[in-house]
């Protein structure tokens, strides 16, 4: 068993497996709601697109046609490290990690990481993704096999996963 996580300063005996399926979880709902803010994203630029189209400024809708591919590209890169960085700086968690109970802390002190180390986990999170998926499963995984239960962008950011309703 991996040395036992804590909540609010108190240890709480769960073995990491059972914490890995409720981050795999976590992350399922916080994809869900990325997904769910770029289409979003994409149906205010198709509804920009057709009252171009309609106004009659034909030329204009080559350009934000253009606009909206590269946008679309952006965003969806840009807004899971956004949502990433925003939430657990602020609060220490994503929505995902409210639904099922757990936070980001500090590795050693157990206090709040800030923006700059969410940002870098976040950043870390999703490049191994968008590098090749490959490196990004096994960041998944990482958290099964290492002795503190963390992945590689918890150990880029030193920092814990640990339940805290």
């Amino acid at each position: 068993m991996a040395p036992q996580p804590w909540t609010g300063g108190q240890p709480l005996a769960v073995p990491s497996r059972t914490i890995w399926g409720i981050r795999i979880g976590s992350y399922f709902f916080d994809n869900l709601v990325c997904t769910a803010l770029s289409y979003l994203l994409f149906f205010l630029l198709i509804a920009s697109a057709i009252t171009t189209f309609a106004s009659g400024k034909h030329s204009a809708a080559g350009i934000l046609a253009a606009g909206w591919i590269v946008i679309i590209a952006v965003a969806d890169i840009l807004l899971p490290l956004l949502y990433g960085t925003i939430f657990i700086g602020v609060w220490g968690r994503t929505l995902g990690m409210l639904m099922v109970g757990t936070r980001v802390v500090d590795a050693s002190t157990g206090s709040p990481i800030g923006f700059g180390r969410a940002f870098a986990r976040s950043l870390v999170f999703y490049v191994l993704f968008l590098c090749c998926i490959i490196p990004g499963v096994i960041n998944l995984f990482s958290p099964l096999w290492d002795p503190a239960g963390q992945g590689w962008h918890d150990k880029a950011a030193r920092c814990r996963v640990v339940i805290q309703p």
